[in-house]
């Protein structure tokens, strides 16, 4: 039973150090953007070209897996919005945002350093497509429709879409992504110094990603305290693992070892811009107080998840 937490023992470990920097003032809590700026836009970019090069071009996507994982992932979002409209009256451009935390997960910070220790025969595949699930289909359809339906300033389909691609291009993500398949289509390799390079920063990316998650951590705040916070976490932390699971399980096509890789990138925590994302609808409060409470939570479903799989 505690093999499988062992093996989990260094991210936390990590997670911890980042905490604890901030905490002391060992770092300043202004240095901890410029850290996330530069694990963001130079390692995560340079780590998603990586995998995706390596996985080959869109012919060798399993596109059973990135089907179902995107159908189930919408379908808690699509879910979660009506119910943050129902139970709790939100308006419906805040409860699509609230809901986007539901249904997308830190897969880069978190889902990836696990990934490596826990499957890393299949961790470039995985993150590939789970990557090009949330960032070409769930995040812009969820942020779409935000706006759409929004209350206040409300944007025609049109404009709404418009304003989601001019996000997606300038996404460093979805550069990484375009990136490794063009790499994969041209079957260039990079000369020696330029190799040795990318992979010192690909090194890097998960210890800095880890940090980070550990220093935002010591920043947050659960300033909101109930059932809208509540409802997020528990869908986020065990409603979307279980749809994204379910969903691969019984797909054609999608072996049970791409179920499980599914699950541990569902089971983490939301995406750690999911705050931002709901400041533009109002909603930051919910959303940051949600993020503390799934990141502390999720250390306890998460191992549990490990457990059972072993």
């Amino acid at each position: 039973m505690f093999a499988p937490l062992a093996s989990l023992l260094p991210i936390y470990l990590l997670i911890l150090l980042g905490y604890l920097s901030i905490r002391s003032r060992l770092f300043s809590a202004d240095a901890l953007p410029h850290i996330s700026r530069f694990t963001l836009y130079i390692c995560i970019p340079v780590l998603v070209a990586s995998a995706v090069s390596r996985v080959g071009s869109p012919k060798d996507f399993n596109w059973q897996f990135i089907a179902g994982y995107g159908l189930a992932s919408f379908a808690v979002i699509f879910l979660g919005a009506l119910a943050m409209r129902r139970f709790f009256g939100f308006g419906p451009g805040r409860s699509w945002v609230i809901a986007l935390g539901m249904g997308n997960s830190n897969s880069l910070f978190l889902g990836l350093p696990i990934a490596l220790i826990l499957i890393p025969d299949r961790v470039d595949m995985l993150v590939a497509w789970v990557v090009m699930t949330e960032n070409v289909l769930t995040i812009p359809l969820a942020a779409t429709m935000a706006d759409v339906v929004a209350q206040t300033h409300p944007m025609s389909f049109r404009e709404a879409v418009g304003d989601t691609l001019r996000r997606m291009v300038r996404s460093p993500v979805l550069i990484g992504l375009a990136v490794g398949l063009l790499c994969a289509a041209s079957g260039l390799g990079l000369p020696a110094p330029f190799e040795k390079t990318r992979g010192l920063i690909v090194a890097a990316a998960p210890v800095l990603a880890l940090f980070v998650v550990g220093g935002n951590m010591a920043l947050s705040r659960v300033t909101e305290v109930g059932g809208p916070v509540l409802t997020v976490v528990i869908a986020k932390l065990l409603i979307h693992p279980a749809a994204v699971f379910g969903t691969l399980l019984v797909l054609p096509g999608v072996p049970t070892d791409l179920a499980i890789g599914g699950l541990i990138f569902a089971c983490v925590p939301m995406l750690a811009i999911y705050p931002i994302f709901a400041a533009r609808h109002g909603a930051e409060r919910v959303a940051s107080s949600a993020m503390g409470a799934a990141t502390l939570a999720g250390a306890v479903t998460v191992g549990a998840i490990v457990v059972l799989l072993h």
